[in-house]
C-alpha cells in the first residue's frame, strides 16, 4: 500500500522505515485515524449546511382576482410581503396570476404573509379596485404558507367607490 503525506511518499511493509521526525509506524496510524476523523466531521457538517440551507422548502402558488360580482380584475400584481421577502405575480386577463417560478428555489418560503394588490389606473386617474388593497398596510388579506396550503389562492376585492 502506497501513502502519500507531507509530500512524501511512503509504502507499507514488513520493516516501516523510520518517518519524518522520528516517527514510527504506531505513530503514522495514529496520524491517519485523526486526519480521517476530521475528514469525517468536515463531511458531515458540509452535508448539514447543505440538507438545512441548501434544501429549503419553497412553494408555488396560482389563483384568480375577482371583484365581489365574480368578474376578473384583468390588469396589475398581486404582491405576497413578509417582513423579510416579498413575491409577486402578474395578473393576466382573465384575472389569473402565478406566484414562484419553476425552477427549484424561486417558490415562496414557508411563513406569513400580506397580501395586496398594484394595479394601473384608469385614463381618468380612478382606480378599479378599493384603496385598501393597495398596500400591506391597509390590506386585510394575509396568507399563511405551509406545507398544507393550498396552492390555489383566489382573492376577493372591493371596486373603487369612484
Amino acid at each position: 500500500m502506497i501513502f502519500l503525506t507531507h509530500g512524501v511518499i511512503l509504502t507499507s511493509c514488513d520493516r516501516w522505515p523510520p518517518l519524518v521526525g522520528g516517527a514510527n509506524r504506531d505513530s503514522l496510524s495514529f496520524y491517519l485515524k485523526i486526519s480521517m476523523t476530521r475528514f469525517l466531521i468536515l463531511v458531515f457538517l458540509l452535508s448539514c449546511v447543505f440538507i438545512f440551507v441548501g434544501c429549503k422548502q419553497d412553494y408555488h402558488f396560482t389563483g384568480k382576482v375577482l371583484f365581489e360580482d365574480g368578474t376578473p380584475l384583468n390588469a396589475g400584481t398581486v404582491v405576497f410581503e413578509s417582513d423579510v421577502y416579498q413575491y409577486d405575480g402578474q395578473i393576466q386577463e382573465d384575472g389569473t396570476y402565478t406566484l414562484g417560478g419553476v425552477k427549484h428555489g424561486s417558490g415562496i418560503p414557508t411563513g406569513h404573509y400580506r397580501v395586496y394588490l398594484t394595479v394601473p389606473s384608469a385614463e381618468d386617474g380612478s382606480l378599479p379596485v378599493h384603496p385598501k388593497f393597495l398596500s400591506g398596510a391597509t390590506s386585510d388579506l394575509t396568507f399563511e404558507v405551509t406545507p398544507e396550503s393550498p396552492k390555489q389562492f383566489d382573492i376577493r376585492v372591493a371596486k373603487s367607490a369612484d
